[in-house]
C-alpha cells in the first residue's frame, strides 16, 4: 500500500475512535425555568439516552412525569449514539481490513457508506429542533424547555464527513494504483494478457 493510502486509512481509523468517544458524550442541553428557589433545571443528555425520535413534547401514555427533578421527556432507553458508535466502531474495523488484506477498495467503499450513515445520523439529531418537558420538581411538575446542541455532536458530525472524504480518496487512489498496476503489466508485455488455454506443437 503507497504511503498515502496508509495515511488516508489511518485517518479513517481516527475519525472511527472520535466518533466512538463522542457518541458517549453530551449532545443536548436543556435549561427549565420554573424550579425551587428560582434556579433553573439543567438536563444534559448524552447519545446514548435520546434520538432524533423522541424530539417531542411528550409523556408516554400520557401520564404525569416520573418523580424526581431533571425527567425529560426525550430520553430514551436506545439513543442514537448507540447507532453512531457501531458506525465508528465499523469504520476502525474497515480501515483496518483495508490496511491488512488485499480487498481494500471494498473495505474503502463500505467505510464510504458506514461514514455517510454515521453523517446522517448525527445531522438529523445536530439540526433538529429540539424541545421537551423537564420535571421540576420531585413531585414531577414538567415544564417546556428547548433544548441547545452541544460542540460534542457538531464535532461528531465533521469527524464523519471527513471520514466520508478521506475514505472516497482512498478508494479512487486505490482504483488509480490499480489501474496503473494493469498499464504497467500490459506495457512490459506488449500486449495485453488474454488467458485460455496454451497450445504446443510437438
Amino acid at each position: 500500500m503507497e504511503a498515502v493510502q496508509r495515511l488516508l486509512v489511518a485517518g479513517i481509523a481516527l475519525c472511527g475512535l472520535a466518533i466512538v468517544m463522542l457518541s458517549f458524550l453530551t449532545w443536548v442541553r436543556f435549561e427549565a425555568e420554573g424550579a425551587i428557589a428560582g434556579r433553573p433545571t439543567v438536563v444534559e443528555i448524552s447519545g446514548l439516552d435520546t434520538s432524533m425520535w423522541r424530539d417531542d413534547e411528550s409523556i408516554d401514555d400520557h401520564s404525569t412525569a416520573p418523580r424526581g427533578i431533571g425527567w425529560c421527556s426525550c430520553e430514551v432507553g436506545f439513543g442514537d449514539g448507540y447507532i453512531t458508535a457501531a458506525l465508528g466502531l465499523a469504520l476502525v474495523a474497515l480501515a483496518s481490513a483495508a490496511a491488512l488484506t488485499e480487498f481494500t477498495g471494498r473495505a474503502l467503499l463500505g467505510a464510504v457508506a458506514a461514514a455517510l450513515a454515521a453523517l446522517v445520523a448525527a445531522g438529523f439529531n445536530a439540526f433538529a429542533d429540539w424541545s421537551a418537558l423537564v420535571s421540576v420538581t420531585n413531585a414531577g411538575t414538567t415544564v417546556a424547555a428547548e433544548g441547545e446542541v452541544q460542540w460534542a455532536l457538531y464535532a461528531l458530525l465533521a469527524a464523519a464527513a471527513l471520514a466520508a472524504v478521506l475514505a472516497a480518496a482512498g478508494w479512487v487512489a486505490d482504483w488509480a494504483y490499480e489501474e496503473e498496476e494493469e498499464y504497467d503489466y500490459e506495457d512490459e508485455n506488449g500486449e495485453e494478457p488474454t488467458g485460455g488455454d496454451s497450445w504446443v506443437s510437438a
